[in-house]
């Protein structure tokens, strides 16, 4: 039995205005969700501040080397070498440096090559050239042995005294002189509240100007610079291990270290009187 006309027209108009009612229900419930979830993604503005704070450093760390070259036989110029070294750490650990502040950063043994000649050598007069004769590979000659020990000096009063004592103790490179701030952390933080209260200063200012009100906090983010970059200075010695007069003690200055931080705050913007 088949729908009169009338009945299926009224029906499928019915179903219609159902598929579109529900349509436009979704949708209304899409744009309240999202002006619910982010009531303020086109009402913030951000504000920025910086903050400085100068510290001292209190840590100087240095490299101390003892290079040994000898001939074919290793384990004499490993002996040599380690034997030096053993002296060194032991004359620092001994002149208040602890344990934990001495560190092996690097052992090295390389061979040293002889090469030989083998271009050919015109004859006088003649213009000929020798007979050319199979050029004999390069040939080890010795073996050079390096170690390399990173010290962390806390007492500035006596890093002049432990880099003039290293090299009469046989250390033949010392280099790469670095002065920090050891935990940098408090200094850090101190930067982070000046630059904090002028990010708040500075939106307090614009808010003002804007004819508006601050609103709730929505993000910080911070930058930081300085803090964990150390002053170096040159101070390289490179055979006064040989020398029989005492190496004099340089000054050792640390001077100063910049720590900034940058902070950024992104505010709610309010309505006056809200």
């Amino acid at each position: 039995m088949s729908m009169h006309p009338i009945i299926r027209n009224i029906l499928g108009t019915v179903l219609a205005l159902g598929i579109l009612g529900v349509s436009i229900s979704y949708g209304m419930y899409v744009v309240q969700y999202t002006k619910t979830s982010t009531p303020a993604a086109f009402r913030t503005f951000a504000a920025s501040g910086e903050g400085k704070v100068v510290g001292v450093p209190d840590v100087a760390t240095f490299s101390i080397s003892v290079v040994t070259e000898g001939d074919l036989n290793v384990t004499d110029a490993q002996s040599k070498n380690t034997q030096k070294m053993n002296d060194i750490i032991a004359y620092v650990q001994k002149s208040g440096v602890e344990k934990k502040d001495v560190q092996t950063s690097d052992y090295a043994l390389e061979p040293r090559y002889q090469y030989f000649d083998c271009s050919s050598t015109p004859v006088p007069m003649t213009g000929n050239t020798k007979e050319v004769k199979p050029c004999p590979p390069p040939q080890i000659s010795g073996y050079t042995v390096r170690q390399t020990v990173t010290v962390k000096v806390r007492d500035f009063s006596k890093a002049g005294t432990i880099l003039a004592g290293v090299t009469e103790k046989g250390a033949n490179v010392v280099s790469g002189i670095a002065f920090k701030i050891d935990d940098p952390s408090q200094v850090e933080q101190e930067a982070r509240l000046k630059a904090i209260e002028k990010a708040k200063q500075k939106a307090q200012g614009i808010a003002d100007a804007g004819g508006f009100a601050l609103g709730r906090i929505i993000s910080i983010s911070e930058n930081t610079s300085g803090g964990a970059q150390p002053y170096y200075a040159d101070y390289g010695v490179r055979g006064i291990a040989e020398s029989k007069a005492a190496a004099p003690a340089p000054s050792i200055e640390p001077g100063s270290q910049e720590t900034s931080v940058t902070a950024t705050i992104t505010y709610e913007i309010v309505e006056k009187g809200k």
